[in-house]
């Protein structure tokens, strides 16, 4: 029975041999490298796993035509590959022309081929257009004022995606003010396109007021744009704006600066003045008071080149009378002794805080039965209590002071004794 074993096991281990021979086997496979702009170049990375359980050697590769080039990898006859192992090959595809490619890599070890790939690409051209591609013109717009809006397309025509990588900022008087254009760098596809909003917001008078703004695009993508924004501007209108000003109070020598001040839109300086000189003048900013009254004062711009002369504007306000205040001291002998018909001189007098009108303080008697009043003299009448009164009158810049009293009791004598009588 031996004899016939032996055969039997050789030819089982010969089955069993090739068998297990090493396959490479790729990751990913197909390799598709897409659309890719001509004249750049994408990388790929291909996995080769030795799914054998024989090491394998890699001695060579078929060739590959020339937009597929390998360029890296470690899969050669200085490193096998374990059963279950893997080596790698970086494959780069740079496309010259619009049109698709295809290739079949093959893994060599001795001349056998040991595994396959396929790999395919597409050569695009992306081209971005712009519209208008003349210049963007917009309407004559006043100095100080915003044009209408002006929309530019940017359009991706080519074959394949196009890169924008700047758009230049536009300056004033030009701005940019929406669009859907997202911030650079940015991809626009093939057959996308995006925009940008633009106004006109002229500072000074001028015609054919340009501005250039550049689009930038790698140069594989063709040659940049340059977008050139273009407006005519006119005089502009001006309007004041002049906020009310608070009441105020005369006082001799007294002024104030204008607050708050009125302005322009084209903020230029303000003249102001006064259509009441005698109630209140002006110099430059700052106002003199003359006398209480209304006081009207005046804004005024008169333009200039860029912008035409505004419209007057008035704010009208009042200065009121000045108060009066009057201090009426007790009396020094504030109690004597009834002589019908008397007199005795009031002391001390009232007085006047200054600033004041100017008027003569007058006195008087609120109990005329019992005292009377001429100048500063008083006339005993009758016992009780002697109300003294002082007023000043006011004028056109004071009110009347309030008045204000100060008393004397009239006494009697009897017996020998003072009686006072209380009012």
């Amino acid at each position: 029975m031996h004899v016939f074993v032996r055969p039997l096991i050789g030819v089982l281990l010969l089955c069993s041999a090739a068998s297990v021979r090493a396959q490479l086997v790729a990751e990913p496979s197909p390799v598709a490298f897409g659309g890719v702009q001509v004249h750049t170049q994408v990388h790929r990375v291909i996995a080769w796993r030795n799914t054998g359980s024989q090491p394998v050697t890699v001695d060579d590769r078929t060739s590959i035509n020339q937009e597929f080039v390998v360029v890296g990898g470690n899969c050669s006859r200085f490193f096998p590959v374990a059963p279950q192992g893997t080596c790698t090959v970086e494959v780069l595809f740079m496309p010259t022309r619009e049109q698709p490619y295809s290739d079949t890599m093959t893994m060599l070890s001795s001349g056998q081929s040991v595994g396959q790939v396929h790999l395919t690409g597409t050569g695009v051209r992306g081209l971005l257009d712009i519209v208008p591609s003349t210049a963007v013109s917009f309407p004559t717009t006043p100095v100080g004022a915003t044009s209408a809006e002006r929309t530019v397309q940017l359009a991706s025509i080519g074959s394949g995606p196009v890169r924008v990588t700047s758009i230049a900022t536009a300056n004033s008087p030009f701005a940019r003010v929406g669009g859907t254009c997202a911030t650079p760098p940015f991809v626009l596809a093939s057959g996308a396109a995006c925009s940008l909003i633009y106004t006109y917001s002229p500072v000074e008078i001028g015609t054919g007021q340009r501005q250039v703004v550049p689009v930038q695009v790698p140069a594989e993508y063709g040659p940049s744009f340059f977008l050139t924004l273009q407006g005519d501007a006119t005089q502009g209108t001006q309007t004041i704006t002049f906020p009310a000003q608070p009441a105020r109070i005369y006082g001799p020598g007294y002024g104030f600066p204008i607050n708050p001040p009125a302005t322009s839109n084209s903020n230029l300086p303000i003249t102001y003045g006064s259509t009441t000189p005698t109630v209140c003048t002006v110099s430059a900013s700052n106002v003199a008071v003359v006398a209480a009254g209304t006081c009207t004062l005046t804004a005024n711009q008169a333009g200039n080149a860029s912008w035409a002369a505004a419209a007057q504007r008035t704010q009208s306000f009042n200065i009121a009378r000045a108060s009066q205040t009057l201090t009426f001291p007790a009396q020094a002998v504030g109690s004597r002794t009834l002589v019908p018909g008397g007199t005795f001189a009031i002391a001390p007098i009232a007085t006047s805080a200054t600033p004041n009108a100017g008027q003569a303080i007058v006195y008087s008697s609120l109990d005329p039965a019992v005292c009377t009043v001429n100048g500063t003299t008083v006339t005993m009448v009758a016992f009780g209590t002697c109300t003294l009164a002082a007023n000043q009158a006011g004028n056109a810049n004071y009110n009347a002071a309030t008045q204000v009293v100060t008393r004397v009791q009239l006494a009697l004598f009897a017996h020998g004794f003072e009686v006072t009588v209380q009012p």
